[in-house]
């Protein structure tokens, strides 16, 4: 007989298939989040392509107990649950969650007054009380569900329940996650979902009304995130390195990689390809041709063009200069120049088919040697080649989530100034990703935010093919765009951790093979108000943020996010 804690308990039922998250994004409707962001952030403007989407689950192994949190019979139930990055592997915006039944429920269940809350957090372990575990400095706790009934439909054990979100969160992929539930009335009947118990500090849970602490059980529920729209990393259980096909070896320069539409677990266009550097890298760069194609192959041929075999292959870039820049640690995504859109169908296998034409120097990547099939390499120019199994870690982007420039938090900017002052700041091709237009950006703040004006506020976007910023703020911006020039109103309630919007009332073409310059200018305001940037590799020598009138550009780099439609 199944063991059951009815202590906490959580359910929803509803689609199985990756091809229901599409009917679960409509019954969303438009994903508008309100507050800040330190998981909220207002929609995105509608964009040309479809939004993609992908499910990224946390599974622990086998269950050990059956659990009826947050979906209890009994009236008042309120529960914190701990999700790390490493464990969600993706970033975007999610649009619900999803639980699996330990047990068959034979009908329906009601969960009335029913709310969810999320937020990032620097936590590795709850806390008893509450509020100590949210509102860390990584953004405000975003209400996603608030207040409303909740149906958990009749299903079989094994089978998923969806809860859709009122308002989309935006998870930056980075901090760690926090899922509050809480609910004043009973649900009609328990509904219980797998758990996994172990020795880490993960959930928090109460059943006394208003309680502002609880009980640490160590148990933890089974999740699935859907995202509508972000970064899929799609990671393997061990991580080795491998070079291949950016080298300096003529012999090495053309790979396929295969990966299982179960390694993805999504669906939609696709509109940027980044790779996981293995070790700290030296500049190289590279002249590159990108294609994406289906096939049903579950291993590689030696035949190159007959592992396409479920459609044309599209072609993401032709001839395209790819730098990777120096200093980029390892576990990084690195980005590759995409001018093209590949729609994935989520059924077929994906492969990756990058040709290197010209390189000057050599990049390893994160790789696992253990799978059959899954890589076809040879020389540029080869129709076959030698197939082995090495897999890529590869972060595929889907269409509709932001583009995020995130780091750590070792200094801060003051952006919005109490004095007549202006920044630059240089990011990088392959830390960007995605060409298309640009209508708003933000920046993550370093303090909480206070109602305040700053007059004459611009935001200037450039092109650059340089590699560090130099004295000459004119240099730096050459050819660029205003695209903000007006005054701005800092919203006051905004958390340290949360974004600050700035729309932008000319959209800038982002052509993503060039780095950018983003330049801030502002009038005196009435006090200074921090944005973060992120620390680096002095000897690197990056000069990648430099107060605008001249002076020494420093080695930090901005934290943005970016809107980008294609």
């Amino acid at each position: 007989m199944k063991k059951h804690i009815i202590f906490v308990t959580s359910t929803l039922s509803g689609f199985v298939r990756i091809g229901c998250v599409t009917a679960l994004l409509l019954m969303l409707g438009a994903c508008g989040s309100s507050g800040g962001d330190g998981g909220g952030g207002s929609a995105p403007p509608p964009s040309l392509l479809a939004t993609g989407s992908f499910i990224k689950t946390v599974d622990f192994g086998t269950p050990s107990a059956g659990n009826a949190i947050p979906f209890w019979n009994q009236s008042y139930t309120r529960s914190q649950h701990l999700y790390t990055s490493a464990q969600i592997k993706g970033s975007g915006r999610i649009a619900g969650l999803q639980f699996r039944r330990s047990e068959t429920l034979a009908m329906a269940t009601t969960c009335p007054n029913f709310s969810v809350r999320l937020g990032h957090t620097n936590l590795t372990a709850l806390n008893t009380t509450f509020a100590d575990n949210v509102n860390t400095g990584q953004g405000s706790l975003t209400t996603v569900i608030d207040d409303q009934s909740f149906t958990v439909p009749a299903g079989n054990a094994g089978t998923w329940i969806n809860v859709p979100l009122q308002a989309a969160f935006d998870y930056n992929g980075i901090d760690n996650l926090v899922v509050e539930f809480e609910k004043s009335s009973a649900c009609t009947q328990n509904v219980f979902v797998d758990t996994q118990g172990g020795t880490n500090i993960i959930r928090v849970a109460t059943a006394t009304p208003s309680a502002t602490s609880g009980d640490l059980d160590g148990y933890r529920n089974v999740v699935q995130f859907v995202f509508a729209g972000g970064d899929n990393a799609v990671r393997y259980p061990n991580v080795g390195s491998n070079s291949i096909p950016l080298r300096s070896v003529v012999d090495y320069q053309h790979a396929q990689m295969l990966h299982l539409a179960s390694d993805i677990n999504g669906s939609g266009p696709i509109t940027g390809i980044a790779m996981i550097s293995a070790a700290t890298t030296f500049t190289a760069t590279y002249t590159v041709n990108v294609k994406l194609g289906h096939t049903s192959l579950a291993a590689l041929t030696d035949t190159f063009a007959d592992n396409f075999n479920r459609g044309t292959p599209v072609s993401m870039a032709t001839a395209a200069t790819f730098t990777v820049p120096a200093g980029v640690s390892p576990g990084t995504p690195i980005w590759f120049p995409l001018d093209g859109v590949f729609t994935y169908n989520g059924t077929d296998n994906l492969i990756v088919d990058i040709e290197v034409t010209t390189a000057n120097s050599t990049t390893t990547w994160w790789t696992t040697d253990r799978i059959a099939g899954r890589r076809l390499y040879a020389a540029v120019g080869s129709a076959t080649g030698r197939v082995d199994d090495a897999v890529y870690h590869t972060v595929f982007r889907f269409n509709g989530g932001t583009m995020d420039i995130i780091g750590g938090n070792s200094a801060s900017a003051a952006v919005f100034a109490s004095s007549v002052s202006g920044f630059q700041f240089l990011l990088r091709a392959a830390e960007l990703g995605t060409s298309g237009s640009i209508d708003k950006l933000a920046c993550r703040l370093s303090v909480s935010s206070i109602d305040a004006s700053y007059p004459n506020f611009t935001v200037t976007l450039a092109h650059t093919a340089q590699t560090v910023l130099v004295a000459a703020d004119a240099t730096n911006v050459a050819g660029g765009t205003t695209v903000y020039n007006a005054t701005f109103n800092m919203p006051a309630g905004l958390l340290a951790g949360d974004w600050v919007e700035i729309p932008f009332s000319t959209p800038f073409s982002y052509n993503g093979v060039d780095n950018l310059v983003v330049q801030t200018t502002t009038g005196a305001g009435p006090l200074e108000q921090y944005c973060r940037i992120t620390g680096t590799d002095a000897t690197r020598f990056f000069r990648r943020y430099k107060l605008t009138g001249g002076g020494t550009p420093l080695d930090y780099r901005g934290t943005f996010r970016f809107w980008v439609n294609k």
